[in-house]
């Protein structure tokens, strides 16, 4: 299990199977980045909205993703990695947080809710994942 805090490499300019442009495109799932090599070459890379939190089993970036029960955090790492974070579920793999490495807690506000850090009001990092 990792604690790091430390964010890994950003995202690519040539595609890693090819080496040819790669290109940004709009699928039914949101935005991402296509070889210009398409169909032969099928490579992509999801530019869904990352955060600063790590992946507690690979140590790579989160991902806000929307699923049918509406928006949740993921590991880029996928399908490798298949880490998953749901504040409407209880059992969930503890988070901590990427500015003081206090652990996260699932809070509730006027609006809903949101994960927020336990050394609040000290540290004020907050995500929110409501619709």
């Amino acid at each position: 299990m990792m604690n790091s805090n430390e964010i890994e490499s950003e995202i690519p300019e040539k595609c890693p199977k090819c080496g040819s442009k790669l290109e940004e495109r709009t699928g039914k799932y949101g935005k991402f980045i296509g070889c210009s090599n398409f169909p032969q070459c099928r490579y992509t890379y999801d530019l869904s909205e990352q955060i600063k939190i790590l992946c507690p089993k690979c140590g790579k970036k989160l991902k806000i993703r929307r699923g049918r029960y509406g928006k949740f955090l993921s590991c880029s790492g996928y399908p490798e990695c298949k880490f998953t974070f749901n504040p409407e579920f209880s059992d969930q793999e503890q988070l901590f947080c990427p500015d003081c490495g206090k652990a996260l807690i699932i809070n509730t506000g006027k609006d809903g809710k949101f994960v927020g850090c336990t050394d609040f009001p000290k540290c004020k990092f907050t995500f929110d994942l409501r619709d």
